[in-house]
């Protein structure tokens, strides 16, 4: 059994939001705070943060009344993400982006995103209405019966960012774990008795006075460190070659079928593991796919479920380089489900590719299609039989969904019904042209109890944790702002006010180092922004 230590923070998920948040929080709790960030994998952003688009995507497509704090993250985090990239040397390329309608019935959806685009903080300037006219001006080989053009829109790599992050985070001071796979969560007792302040007692007022004062301090220290989190994990020394080659991750959370997958690949690869125990004062939960599974496994969120999605992608021979200038999405048939028509993607390296779909997948690490699909089935079963899965049961049997999902299973099986469905824009391509696929990435959507998925950011905490459940799309661009909002609820707390830079008591960082961006921005003014109420 491996050494216990203690870390005030331990943050589980090494993707873009949760680099985001050990970046900001190590600046603003200062060096002397104890953090630790653990990632099952052997690098940051393996998952969803480099499996992406890879776009900076501007607040159109969300309805503020039902998105709003994706819509605000996304319109703030633009900005930050800009300025992180300037200083960091990162490509950001602002290169705008078509939203187009093939039909007259998509006219109407366009007019509703140019209102959600105004409501969310867009210029006239940066979002404007085109008729097919204009957009054959703009781009030539589109076809369309109207359009949106946003200039406010870029293109970035999100893996590097997250990587980058990480080592700034890194640099100031957060510890970070790699090839650690979450076995068990407890909360612990109370470290601290009360009953030696209880039994204080003083006549004078002075003395009352120092008691009350007395009092105070210690209740801070309690509060900081009244419900330890013990963490159980399975530490990976090595790497299976076959784990990366397939791209699977070996092991997740609870994962019975996972744990036989890891006792597999160390008898061919020769992997060393051991089991590692942790305690934290609060804990952090942006794992992804698997944090719905842990917040469950802390007793929390019970009545929601998850299903996974995986957006899969075909790249564009360079013949087809030149054929637009910009990204072409088109209308969403369906925007209350998880299935968006797949686009016309310009990529930040100048790759053109047409994707994603959206395949209902066995879990949060299915990129194997052979494995998915003998899983997938006896998964769906388990998933609406087990207790306090009303909320599945009710959406499969929603026959538009069911419908939806099996489209979506004949575009992961036919190259063609894929490519076609972005040649209803791009006339010119053909299936035929496509050889290669690309990398295809998995998120996750929380279902409610009433089979409906749960449309906005959605966190769910108690006093010595916080876990982001619901953050998909548009949720890269936005990481930033959202990582200022989970860090300023933390340092708010009597157990770390004390304690962040702004208070004076916390160390000094080295001043010759070059801690980026975070130096100038306020968590606390960019959590009130993304939180305000809209007038």
């Amino acid at each position: 059994m491996g050494e216990r230590k203690n870390y005030h923070i331990v943050i589980i998920g090494g993707g873009i939001l949760g680099c985001s948040i050990a970046y900001l929080l190590s600046y603003n709790l200062g060096p002397g705070t104890r953090i630790l960030l653990i990632e099952q994998e052997i690098s940051p952003a393996f998952h969803a943060s480099s499996r992406n688009t890879g776009k900076v995507h501007a607040p159109f497509l969300y309805d503020p009344s039902k998105r709003k704090l994706f819509a605000r993250s996304a319109s703030i985090g633009f900005d930050m993400l800009s300025d992180y990239c300037q200083s960091r040397h990162l490509p950001f390329i602002k290169d705008g982006i078509l939203e187009v309608a093939t039909d007259e019935n998509g006219i109407a959806h366009l007019n509703r995103y140019l209102e959600w685009g105004y409501s969310n903080g867009l210029t006239h300037e940066e979002l404007q209405y085109l008729d097919k006219q204009e957009v054959a001006a703009l781009e030539p080989n589109v076809r369309c019966t109207g359009a949106i053009h946003c200039t406010k829109d870029a293109s970035v790599n999100y893996g590097e960012i997250t990587r980058r992050l990480l080592m700034d985070a890194q640099n100031i001071g957060c510890d970070v774990m790699f090839g650690a796979k979450l076995v068990s969560i407890k909360s612990g007792e109370h470290l601290y008795s009360d009953q030696s302040i209880s039994n204080l007692r003083h006549d004078s007022i002075q003395q009352q006075q120092q008691q009350e004062q007395q009092q105070q301090q210690e209740q801070q220290q309690r509060q900081r460190h009244r419900h330890n989190i013990w963490l159980k994990l399975l530490k990976s020394w090595t790497v299976p070659k076959a784990t990366l080659s397939a791209g699977v991750n070996p092991g997740s959370f609870l994962n019975t079928d996972a744990k036989a997958d890891i006792t597999q690949s160390t008898a061919t690869d020769k992997q060393r593991l051991s089991y590692v125990e942790l305690s934290a004062d609060y804990l952090i939960n942006v794992a992804g796919g698997a944090a719905l599974t842990i917040a469950h496994g802390m007793g929390l969120a019970k009545g929601f479920s998850a299903l996974y999605f995986r957006g899969e992608y075909w790249v564009a021979p360079s013949s087809l380089k030149d054929l637009t200038k910009m990204s072409i999405y088109s209308v969403p048939r369906y925007s209350e489900y998880p299935f968006l028509d797949p686009h016309w993607v310009v990529r930040i390296d100048g790759r053109r590719e047409v994707g994603p779909n959206a395949v209902l997948v066995s879990g949060p690490f299915a990129y194997n299609w052979n494995q998915n699909m003998r899983l997938i089935l006896p998964k769906i079963l388990q998933s609406i039989t087990d207790t306090g899965r009303v909320g599945l049961i009710n959406l499969f049997t929603d026959k538009k969904f069911v419908t939806l999902a099996l489209h979506e299973l004949k575009s992961s099986l036919s190259k063609r019904v894929m490519i076609n469905r972005a040649k209803q824009f791009l006339p010119s391509i053909d299936a035929s042209q496509f050889t290669t696929r690309g990398t295809s990435g998995i998120r996750s959507s929380i279902v409610d109890i009433d089979g409906k998925f749960v449309p906005d950011i959605f966190m769910v905490e108690n006093e010595d944790s916080v876990h982001m459940l619901n953050y998909n799309s548009p949720g890269a661009t936005g990481a930033l702002p959202v990582a200022a909002l989970i860090v300023d609820r933390i340092i708010k707390q009597d157990g770390f006010r004390n304690s962040t830079r702004s208070g004076g008591s916390g160390e000094k960082a080295d001043s010759t180092k070059d801690l980026g961006p975070v130096t100038k921005w306020d968590v606390n003014q960019i959590s009130d922004t993304l939180t305000k109420v809209a007038v």
